[in-house]
């Protein structure tokens, strides 16, 4: 049965009674003259049944008005009007005014009190409620103006200064219960949230920390990493987008430069710890895989030329190091990639700045050095998809490099990046000298593929082995091509 169905069969038996007693009341004059000839002496119960019969009219009114309330009007037309139910509170009240009336038409119809008699009763009950009630009538009518006002809405975050804060999970009667961070329930009386300044925060809450990395690091770099692992944590859905996350330098410490971060997060979603805990991580990893680390209180001694250990990709040693992380370059020996090393280019990338263009011909292979960049894939008459995120420590285009083959994706700076670029003609001259290079790198390549095909998720482990073999044949015919023909250039 559905709500519609149950509101309406709720109508149904105070419909009839009403329409029943009416009747009986518009036609009474008829059928007590009758019971008055047929028994002379029953005038005054004929005049008790009459007054019985309007006191019997009024209360079935009443019920009709209770049911056309509840039913109808707070239960659908409030919602549908506001975009939030009736607050049972409100329900309540109306049923108990309605409760009164009825009293007061029974003692009126029927008792036969005079009005100015119940007025002063009322008056001397509101009297007597007041004094003995107050808070709890305090309580009640702040909890209407909380309603009416509009002052909280459920899940959202409140804060009430030094009395209390959390997320809103119940408006009742007398009270709210505030959720804390910590999962306990506090119950606020209505009367504290209409004698404070209440503080709406939405259901998004900051999240926000400090650290000190070295003074050798420039606030530049700094700020890139640090915004690139929170743009990682909104690609997660940690964090929120808006308003935007950001991280700026703060002040200069006693062992290097004051950096704050500052985000916010849905507490509807995730709590504060498992939001605090991914964030950290996230720096942490991004810090990690740049080079650089939070500055601790240490004393060095140098002799000779003083060196840093914070990465710098000016540094040949510091590429080395970099080019050695990527799987693809590890089949190299140490002269080879210190070789490689002398001759990337270092690129900085502003954020929205396009790396590479799907379709393409150029022929260099790119790595992530610092930032975030956003892998896309263009729509017809849309905009481009957003198909995967890249962190430090990822490369792209190696299949440009080794096959020459075309940009399969746009590849652009999500944050300030740094981007290292090693070019064919610079990777030819290593191949050159060590031709079976070639094998292994098309099997490494191969292997991959294979590995990302959802077409082969089903295969059996000789079927896996037997597409890597083939398509490492295929790339190696293909890149033994291009270095050929750029050998006879």
């Amino acid at each position: 049965m559905t709500s519609r169905e149950v509101s309406i069969s709720s109508f149904i038996a105070p419909i009839i009674i009403t329409l029943l007693v009416l009747a009986a009341y518009l036609s009474r004059d008829s059928w007590l003259i009758s019971i008055i000839h047929q028994f002379p002496d029953a005038i005054q119960a004929a005049v008790m049944l009459n007054r019985g019969l309007k006191t019997l009219l009024a209360l079935s009114f009443c019920w009709l008005l209770s049911r056309l309330l509840n039913d109808f009007f707070w239960r659908r037309i409030v919602p549908a009007k506001t975009g939030r139910p009736a607050p049972q509170l409100v329900i309540n009240l109306t049923t108990g005014i309605i409760l009164v009336l009825a009293i007061v038409l029974i003692a009126v119809l029927l008792l036969e009190l005079s009005v100015i008699a119940l007025v002063g009763i009322g008056v001397g009950v509101a009297l007597i409620a007041l004094l003995f009630f107050k808070e709890f009538i305090s309580d009640v009518l702040a909890g209407l103006s909380v309603y009416f006002d509009n002052v909280l809405a459920m899940g959202e975050m409140i804060s009430l200064g030094d009395q209390a804060s959390g997320i809103v999970r119940y408006i009742g009667w007398r009270s709210i219960h505030l959720e804390q961070a910590d999962g306990r329930i506090t119950v606020v009386p209505n009367s504290i949230i209409s004698a404070n300044l209440v503080h709406r925060l939405g259901s998004k809450r900051s999240l926000s920390f400090q650290l000190t990395l070295d003074f050798s690091i420039s606030v530049e770099r700094a700020v890139r990493v640090l915004n690139a692992a929170l743009q990682s944590c909104i690609s997660s859905g940690m964090i929120v987008a808006k308003p935007k996350p950001h991280a700026y330098a703060k002040n200069i410490g006693e062992y290097g430069n004051l950096y704050a971060v500052t985000c916010q997060f849905d507490v509807e979603k995730h709590a504060e710890g498992s939001v605090s805990n991914a964030v950290l991580s996230q720096v942490m990893k991004h810090l990690d895989s740049t080079g650089l680390s939070i500055a601790l209180p240490r004393q060095q001694v140098f002799v000779g030329e003083a060196r840093s250990d914070i990465v710098r990709w000016e540094s040949v040693r510091d590429r080395y190091v970099l080019l050695g992380s990527i799987p693809l370059l590890q089949t190299l020996n140490d002269e080879e990639l210190q070789q490689l090393a002398a001759c990337v280019l270092i690129h900085q990338v502003k954020a929205g700045a396009t790396v590479l263009k799907e379709g393409d011909l150029s022929t260099s292979m790119y790595g992530l050095a610092e930032g975030l960049l956003q892998v896309r894939a263009a729509r017809e008459g849309d905009q481009d998809l957003v198909i995967a995120s890249m962190e430090p420590g990822e490369f792209f285009g190696e299949m440009s490099l080794l096959a020459g083959e075309p940009r399969s994706a746009t590849v652009v700076a999500h944050v300030d990046s740094v981007v290292f670029e090693i070019r064919q003609s610079d990777f030819s001259e290593i191949l050159e000298k060590r031709r079976e290079l070639v094998d292994s790198i098309s099997h490494m390549i191969a292997e991959r593929q294979v590995t990302n095909s959802e077409l082969l998720d089903a295969a059996t482990p000789e079927e896996r082995e037997a597409a890597v073999d083939e398509a490492a044949s295929s790339l190696m015919g293909r890149i033994r091509g291009v270095f050929s023909r750029m050998k006879t250039k």
